[in-house]
């Protein structure tokens, strides 16, 4: 087939100099030859490329073959199926891909908008049956960051639980985060509800048996002298008992799953962060279950564990027991401990971190920081007159002063990290905590269990609304058009989340009356007049907007009479849509997806069953009659 570019000057251009450069490495004497034997190959693929066989046909035949000749080839820093970016997913057959491949090589999923299906490895063919989620190119991300605190965990997943119950089960917390961030009890419960694919309600039952466990100091004289054990346990560099620690985590978490895994039982996808600090420095240690695409700046106050290779992607139970406990030893990373005692609330991180993953996205769409129960400010701050013992004794005011720090105090981290967000930007960032009567209950007062587990938690509406319009997005149908001096735009509001029929029915609670609007409180039509599918349960409102120039910007948001919040990905300007969707991709895009621009829409159904499909048609319009 005759194409738009001469198959010698792609190989002179982009493969001659890296594949005389392999042959050197091997001291080869004759590399000239090895690299013609490239280029004729290339040439014969290029001279199969047709209406009947396309580049991704292609691509896929030599992988199987490739596959087939050496199934146990494994690269743990670089993606097998383009040799180019980064993994991201690591397949239970130890084949790792980058999101791109993903999308190449997968399906589209019919459970929700940009999820895709695996139904097996393309290197060794075994199976996976795994769905990929990935977040929409005009969408910002959702964040949840949730602190430390020991027994008080149980407040967080009391929180958890209540903002659950009002969803109504439309949406789990594991489904409504794309990045994760925990640290100590945070990290504990980020894994067990990510990896385990555990409910909140779940993990709320099981929580005080953990922690019973977890919790337990090394010698049964500490309930009798407790500040004999502190002591003890400073001179041991250990309080509580690790074998305890050892075995509840293997009851927990799988002894053979490591973090960059991922699990067939929910769409995986979701960016994980578990926070330790180190032992020599107190600097916080960042373990991600990903690796991005953005650079890094070399100045961060965290440090980032780059996993290199196989024998550096450590278990999860090692991670999780580095963020819960002190100390810790990981053979590759030195000795790591409780990241709480230097990072107990990690939305500092989440944030700079969502920046690397996601460079594109400006903001996230929303941020929510979730505590494990403070005490409220007092107007008498004065401090202990004079020099009293004990209160005003030199090392009880340090003590103090770090407990109330913002590396310590996740509630004080939280006002400190506001303070350095725009004010048109602090609606997107949400606190989720609980004040607590009295002083805070010790980590590891397990006895306060029941006391916590009767706490009335509730969530603001606020967060309710915040979390069901960050899951419906905007995309561009058609190019815009212009008339009488103003963008015509034909577009469309999908929902990036699966159930997408349920969340609209918590919308219509949530929001009652609930429509979309622009910006200028133009109305857009009701939420639940839509042009979707109620068969498959496929969500899409096609809607028209004028705008005078593509550098405006535009917002779009969930309205009530009482009540609006802003889609996800907005505000924006009609520019950054078209650049986000790569309208001007003139040579094509990287994942080969050529129905992307214009957009080729179609519900979930499975073709050829027409007659068992019931489309929600646009209500027919009356006729003016002229007079």
């Amino acid at each position: 087939m005759q194409t738009g570019f001469r198959t010698d000057d792609v190989y002179d251009r982009l493969y001659q100099e890296h594949c005389l450069a392999a042959w050197e490495i091997h001291q080869d004497p004759h590399p000239g030859r090895h690299c013609d034997a490239v280029y004729k190959c290339l040439e014969q693929l290029a001279e199969q490329l047709g209406p009947r066989c396309s580049s991704v046909a292609i691509r896929r035949e030599v992988l199987t073959a490739i596959g087939t000749r050496w199934p146990g080839i494994c690269l743990p820093t670089v993606c097998c199926f383009c040799l180019t970016r980064s993994t991201e997913h690591m397949l239970p057959c130890r084949h790792a891909m980058c999101d791109t491949c993903v999308t190449i090589l997968g399906s589209p999923s019919r459970s929700a908008e940009y999820h895709v299906d695996l139904s097996r490895c393309p290197w060794c063919q075994e199976g996976c049956d795994l769905t990929v989620r990935q977040l929409p190119p005009t969408k910002g991300a959702v964040v949840v960051a949730l602190d430390g605190g020991g027994i008080r965990g149980l407040v967080t997943l009391g929180l958890l639980r209540a903002l659950e119950r009002r969803l109504d089960s439309a949406i789990s917390i594991a489904e409504i985060a794309d990045y994760i961030i925990g640290t100590s009890v945070g990290a504990f419960i980020t894994a067990d509800l990510v990896y385990n694919g555990t409910s909140v309600e779940e993990g709320y039952q099981k929580f005080p048996a953990f922690a019973r466990k977890v919790f337990r100091p090394c010698r049964a004289a500490s309930r009798l002298w407790p500040w004999l054990a502190a002591i003890v346990g400073i001179l041991k560099d250990g309080y509580y008992d690790t074998n305890s620690l050892d075995h509840t985590l293997n009851v927990v978490l799988p002894p053979t799953l490591r973090l960059f895994d991922v699990l067939a039982l929910v769409p995986t996808g979701t960016r994980v962060g578990v926070v330790a600090s180190r032992a020599s420095d107190g600097k916080p240690i960042l373990f991600p279950n990903y690796r991005g695409v953005g650079s890094r700046s070399e100045k961060l106050p965290y440090e980032v564990v780059q996993v290199d290779g196989e024998t550096q992607n450590p278990r999860l139970q090692d991670v999780v027991g580095c963020s819960v406990a002190a100390p810790w030893d990981l053979l590759a990373w030195g000795t790591l401990q409780d990241g709480g005692v230097r990072a107990n609330n990690p939305m500092g991180i989440a944030q700079e971190e969502c920046r690397m993953i996601w460079p594109s996205r400006r903001i996230h769409d929303l941020l929510v920081s979730v505590g494990t129960g403070y005490t409220p400010r007092t107007e008498d701050t004065g401090d202990p007159p004079g020099r009293q013992f004990p209160a005003g004794w030199g090392p009880v005011r340090l003590w103090r002063a770090y407990n109330s720090s913002p590396c310590m105090d996740g509630m004080e981290a939280y006002r400190e990290g506001r303070v350095h967000v725009p004010p048109s930007l602090r609606s997107n960032t949400i606190r989720l905590d609980f004040a607590l009567d009295g002083d805070l209950p010790r980590l590891d007062d397990v006895g306060k269990l029941e006391e916590l587990a009767a706490l009335p938690f509730t969530v603001p509406d606020e967060l309710v609304r915040a979390v069901l319009a960050s899951c419906f997005f905007f995309e561009l149908d058609t190019p815009p058009s212009r008339a009488d001096g103003q963008y015509r735009l034909h577009g469309s509001i999908l929902c990036a989340r699966t159930q997408s029929r349920r969340i609209v029915d918590r919308v219509l609670v949530e929001f009652p009356g609930a429509r979309f609007c622009s910006g200028r409180d133009h109305s857009l039509g009701r939420v639940d007049n839509d042009n979707g599918c109620l068969f498959c349960g496929y969500y899409r409102k096609q809607v028209t907007l004028s705008v005078p120039s593509l550098d405006e910007e535009i917002m779009i948001a969930l309205a009530s009479p009482a009540q609006q919040r802003l889609i996800g990905g907005f505000p924006k300007t009609i520019r950054q849509l078209l650049h986000d969707q790569q309208a001007e991709a003139v040579f094509g895009r990287p994942d080969h997806q050529n129905d992307r621009w214009p957009p080729r829409r179609s519900c979930y159904c499975v073709k050829m069953t027409k007659r068992q499909v019931h489309f929600v048609e646009p209500a027919p319009q009356r006729k003016k009659r002229r007079l």
